[in-house]
């Protein structure tokens, strides 16, 4: 999976996500965000298992693909980018 995408649009999808990552769990997964491809950006998902939430972010994709990561770093590296 390959894309490029703007700090910015980023950080406005990981603000909506994270907002349904659970602060401790005794699922690990829960506390990581599914970053899908779509046609036309990406999609950041997170859950707590009650509550599910899932945006689409416009990003220039060049390679499909999916994956999770965990949301506090996730969120800790686009605070840091330029």
């Amino acid at each position: 999976m390959r894309f490029t995408i703007s700090r910015e649009k980023l950080q406005e999808g990981l603000a909506a996500v994270t907002a349904s990552i659970p602060a401790k769990t005794t699922l690990p997964v829960l506390a990581n965000i599914l970053v899908e491809t779509t046609e036309r950006g990406i999609r950041l998902s997170g859950t707590d298992l009650d509550i599910a939430v899932s945006t689409e972010v416009v990003a220039d994709v060049e390679t499909q693909g999916a994956i999770t990561i965990p949301a506090k770093k996730l969120g800790e590296i686009a605070r840091e980018l330029p």
